[in-house]
């Protein structure tokens, strides 16, 4: 009853189900339900309160450790049971060892789940599947319009575009979920956010988060807290890290990072040695055209390092968590 009230958004005073034998040993529902002071059965109700309390009956009988196909198990039901009803399905497979397998067209039903456990499957001009692939990646590819679920803030315009440039290195699937801005007041102004922001009318649609500067991290005021990264500013890090790598670093590894002129970059970074890192970034992005296009070019070689690839992967990670 508690699971059908979640589905439904409607309180129960009581459910009865009477189960008849049918043909083939199959057994067949009849309910009985009362809510808000009215008595009614399946005669009755609704297309979609029949539909999820039949479901949910259905899933009250199986077994733990079994693995159970569903067809459009959303059919008939509104966009939030939608939702709830994949919840359900989480909570019954957690709880029961359970495994499902559910054919479904609706993005409510699989937008959100974690990994790569969605695949794509058509019948014309070929059948075909593919994938896994994450939620996300699903609903680009079945044409969903993108719908952002979390703001990530950065401290400045360059920490931003390094920001973006990650996200898209380390997982690209959650750009679409995740809108990025930067402050115009610095790391105070993050600071400020963070503690001085409240969430009106319950759990909040959209979550903004502050992502500060490596450079913050040695504060440690919070656990919880976003760091681009390394222990340094950003452009100072990313700086350091390509001082190391660029000696070694072949042509074809910068052209494959997207360094058109390999011998000018090498010659532009000399130029710049001993600048200010602010400088530095400011002066090598007017080489490339752009904040976003430097970053996408320098995160790209930074990856190759093992500590901000781990750096990377961690804020990626924890960012996904909560889009």
């Amino acid at each position: 009853m508690d699971h059908t009230s979640r589905l439904l958004r409607r309180q129960y005073d009581y459910i009865e189900v009477v189960e008849f034998d049918g043909e083939d040993d199959s057994v067949m529902p009849w309910f009985k339900v009362s809510s808000h002071g009215s008595t009614y059965d399946t005669l009755s109700m609704g297309r979609g309160e029949l539909s999820a309390i039949h479901l949910v009956w259905r899933l009250s009988r199986i077994s733990k450790g079994e693995i159970v196909v569903i067809d459009e198990p959303e059919a008939n039901l509104a966009t939030y049971s939608q939702s709830k009803l994949k919840d359900l399905l989480a909570y019954i497979s957690t709880k029961g060892d359970t495994q499902f397998i559910v054919a479904t067209h609706a993005p409510d039903f699989y937008l959100g789940l974690l990994g790569d456990c969605v695949t794509v499957a058509e019948a014309l001009p070929v059948r075909a599947a593919r994938g896994p692939m994450s939620s996300r990646a699903a609903a680009r590819a079945l044409g969903v319009p993108a719908r952002p679920s979390l703001v990530a803030v950065a401290e400045d315009a360059a920490a931003g575009a390094l920001l973006d440039a990650i996200i898209h290195a380390v997982d690209p699937a959650i750009q679409d979920s995740v809108q990025l801005c930067h402050a115009t007041d610095g790391e105070s102004q993050l600071a400020r956010m963070e503690n001085e922001l409240v969430t009106v009318g319950g759990a909040p649609k959209i979550r903004i988060i502050p992502v500060f500067d490596g450079d913050q991290r040695k504060r440690g005021q919070s656990s919880d807290r976003l760091y681009l990264p390394g222990d340094l500013a950003p452009e100072q890090n990313i700086r350091s890290v390509l001082t190391r790598m660029l000696p070694v670093l072949r042509d074809d590894s910068l052209r494959e990072a997207g360094v058109s002129h390999p011998q000018t970059f090498r010659m532009k970074i000399s130029q710049l040695d001993g600048s200010d890192h602010h400088d530095w970034f400011v002066e090598l992005s007017q080489e490339f055209g752009s904040y976003a296009v430097l970053s996408a070019v320098l995160v790209n070689l930074c990856m190759k390092d093992k500590d901000f690839a781990l750096d990377a992967g961690d804020l990626v990670r924890r960012i996904r968590a909560l889009a």
